[in-house]
């Protein structure tokens, strides 16, 4: 027994150099091609918000109710076509920008989504609202419709308090 022992030591040993780099390298080259692909990933959340809707115990308030033609609306309907190109969206973004410039209030766009669209659509839609800086729009389930509205401009100066001084004002004074 004491002679296997003796005749195992007297073995050369043996490097294993090829393991002890690929177990360096292989890991670096990962993580070098792993970050590249990582940055070319466009990785982007959408904030949707949705109108809440009447219940048997909730009730919104007038004022807060989705601007439709019951209430004196006015809309301009569009058949929103499916995968829709960018001359599509030029001649959209036209639209809204003449939205824009109208100086009456109550009126708007309604694009309306049928079947065939998909996500993508409404990614362009929502991309559309803020290469316009439209400020009033949303998504009504109900009927399908993705809506555009003008609200008119508040021109009145709000009151503090029962005053007249409004916030650039008071900081102003001090």
């Amino acid at each position: 027994m004491f002679a296997k022992i003796e005749h195992m030591k007297n073995k050369k040993k043996i490097y294993y150099v090829s393991g002890i780099l690929s177990a360096i390298f292989i890991p670096i080259i990962f993580l070098f091609y792993a970050i590249l692909t990582y940055k070319e990933i466009n990785v982007s959340v959408i904030d949707i918000g949705l109108p809440a809707k009447e219940s048997a115990t909730y009730e919104i308030p007038e004022e807060y109710k989705f601007p439709s033609t019951e209430r004196g609306w006015k809309y301009k309907i569009i058949n929103l076509p499916a995968n829709f190109t960018q001359k599509d969206e030029s001649k959209f973004y036209n639209l809204i920008k003449e939205l824009q410039e109208k100086p009456h209030a109550k009126v708007g766009i309604r694009f309306q989504l049928n079947d065939d669209n998909n996500y993508n659509d409404f990614v362009k839609l929502l991309n559309l609202m803020l290469k316009t800086k439209q400020e009033s729009y949303g998504f009504r389930s109900e009927d399908n419709s993705f809506y555009v509205v003008k609200y008119k401009q508040i021109e009145e100066r709000a009151s503090w308090c029962g005053t007249d001084i409004d916030g650039d004002e008071w900081n102003k004074k001090k």
